[in-house]
């Protein structure tokens, strides 16, 4: 599994675009989008693809994934994600980006010190 990370530029245009993106596609899910509407926000979060940073499993990720579950709260895909978030900013979240939807990561992250994006 791979956890997919805003670069540390993710700006202000980029962010929204990042939003715009993601609740387009969920509008798909919800029959609320039309496939020209899909088309285009999957034109958009192609081009954002290439800012992004991926984060690789690795020993580090899996140990600090261990211990979110028990310390927040979270399902093991979402500990996954944080954890790779976590290893990203080297630990070190604050005034670091978090972008997601689900609000029980989205509180994690908080705690955890990122900046969220939701």
């Amino acid at each position: 599994m791979r956890g997919r990370l805003a670069s540390s530029s993710f700006g202000g245009h980029a962010r929204r675009t990042f939003e715009r993106v993601f609740a387009t596609a969920s509008s798909w899910d919800t029959g609320t989008l039309n496939e020209q509407e899909l088309k285009h926000a999957l034109r958009q979060k192609s081009i954002m693809r290439h800012s992004w940073l991926e984060v690789q499993p690795s020993e580090r990720l899996r140990d600090v994934a261990e211990s979110l579950p028990e310390r927040y709260g979270l399902r093991a895909s979402d500990a996954l994600q944080l954890a790779a978030a976590l290893v990203w900013c080297k630990e070190k979240p604050r005034h670091r980006p978090f972008a997601s939807f689900d609000q029980q990561l989205a509180h994690a992250a908080a705690k955890a010190g990122f900046t969220v994006i939701t």
